[in-house]
């Protein structure tokens, strides 16, 4: 018997709440947007409306420096994980980004 396939909205809350177990993090979202350098930017956006804003997207690749860009904008320490395990947190992010125009900062 197959597993009932789960709606995009509960495939996106089941990813998030991965995360949040991965990252240590109240993550409630993750806004994706072109840049004024055409660079994507992203936001992660905590429970409670605190944001972490990453300058360009690439960062994410990054373990070390996205550690430091969490620690230093919401004073939170990320665990280590194993470079398998930071390809799934750059995945589980990707889906869950949402893509918005503009400058998502000014319209939350």
């Amino acid at each position: 018997m197959s597993k009932p396939k789960l709606t995009p909205n509960a495939q996106r809350q089941a990813a998030l709440a991965r995360l949040r177990d991965l990252l240590h993090l109240s993550l409630s979202r993750m806004v994706v947007r072109r840049g004024p350098n055409k660079v994507y930017e992203f936001d992660l956006i905590l429970d409670g409306g605190k944001v972490i804003h990453g300058e360009n997207l690439g960062l994410l690749f990054s373990q070390q420096r996205t550690r430091a860009l969490v620690f230093g904008s919401a004073h939170r320490v990320m665990p280590r994980l194993k470079p398998a395990q930071w390809e799934q947190v750059v995945q589980l992010l990707t889906d869950v980004s949402e893509e918005e125009q503009g400058d998502a900062l000014s319209e939350l």
